[in-house]
């Protein structure tokens, strides 16, 4: 898709206008990264650092220059968009781990809410 939005005859309209897309998504993962490094625990926190040189590598390399070289660093970005999101599921599980099953505290409310219905 991106080939054709990026040929040679484009128009200085049409490359207006995917300039400021690119520099809008490029505004939004950089604050959805700064958000990250925010809050982020360690884990997930070295995913991000991967997931964003891996975005910088794909938008360095852009699509109009190697198209060997632009479908490589697309997949490196993909992996390392698959890799954040499975370490930030990891991290934001929040079901209790089988060590935290018992917790006399929550039993003991839930008892009280079945009695009490």
């Amino acid at each position: 898709m991106e080939k054709k939005f990026a040929s040679t005859f484009m128009g200085q309209g049409r490359m207006r206008t995917l300039l400021a897309m690119t520099q809008e998504r490029q505004t939004e993962l950089l604050s959805a990264y700064l958000e990250v490094r925010l809050v982020a625990n360690p884990g997930p926190l070295a995913a991000a650092d991967d997931l964003m040189s891996a975005t910088s590598n794909l938008m360095d390399t852009g699509p109009s220059f190697d198209e060997h070289a632009f479908g490589a660093a697309l997949e490196k970005a993909l992996e390392a968009h698959r890799a954040f999101t499975d370490r930030c599921r990891e991290d934001l599980w929040y079901a209790p781990r089988w060590w935290q099953l018992y917790r006399v505290g929550w039993w003991s409310a839930r008892w009280k809410w079945v009695r009490g219905k």
